[in-house]
């Protein structure tokens, strides 16, 4: 474990660009509570928040969902910052278990659903605990990939895939790019389809039904991918 404590920084912006000396799981979740930290002090979100579900999440819910995930299934949100998208996992009756590895941002969660708040706990889940390994029907993520350091996306993604159970799926919906996007320096990241899919393919899982890339709804819109996956 890194014994360096990640110091505040003077400026939202600042805080965003990836330090040079993230070698470990427990670097990274300092370095994303401090983000959290730095925006809440700034009185802003941090540029991956929002104050409501993903409407990315909300669509493949509503039009996906109930062919592929069980009434009541028992549902991961992995990196849930806020906690809109495990809220509205719950109103539609999953049992949900919702982590972050900042404890600013699942005290926050906690605070803006205060009904929902046993369902939030603070896990790095880039080394989950033992006890979810392979006990998910459905493991969602909608902000991971663009908060998590690019050279621990392979870890992402194992820890990701080992918390499925046999029939599990796995969506991500993550900031897209080309594969010649070059070096990234700042969150949030973004990631091409090619990566994810061979991430994901070496945790074998395979893409159901391919690979939606689209322009989202924000103001300036954001290049998404969206895939569900499935073991092999």
């Amino acid at each position: 474990m890194s014994t360096t404590m990640i110091q505040p920084s003077t400026t939202l912006d600042s805080s965003l660009v990836l330090p040079a000396h993230l070698t470990t799981e427990e670097d990274v979740a300092q370095w994303i509570d401090l983000m959290y930290r730095e925006a809440q002090a700034a009185g802003a979100l941090a540029p991956w928040e929002s104050d409501r579900a993903c409407p990315c999440l909300v669509a493949w819910l509503n039009a996906l969902a109930p062919s592929l995930i069980r009434t009541g299934g028992r549902v991961a949100a992995v990196c849930c910052g806020y906690g809109h998208d495990a809220v509205e996992l719950v109103n539609r009756g999953y049992e949900v278990c919702a982590i972050d590895a900042s404890r600013t941002a699942i005290e926050r969660a906690k605070e803006l659903h205060p009904l929902h708040a046993s369902f939030f706990s603070v896990e790095n889940y880039l080394a989950p605990s033992l006890r979810h390994r392979h006990r998910f029907d459905f493991v969602v993520d909608t902000r991971a990939f663009g908060v998590t350091p690019p050279n621990f996306r392979q870890q992402l993604a194992e820890a990701m895939a080992d918390m499925l159970g046999p029939h599990g799926i796995l969506l991500t919906i993550a900031r897209g790019c080309d594969a010649r996007a070059g070096v990234q320096d700042a969150a949030p990241f973004c990631v091409s389809e090619r990566e994810l899919d061979e991430l994901f393919s070496r945790c074998g899982l395979t893409a159901i039904r391919g690979f939606d890339d689209f322009e989202d709804d924000c103001d300036p819109p954001v290049r998404r991918l969206r895939a569900a996956f499935r073991r092999t």
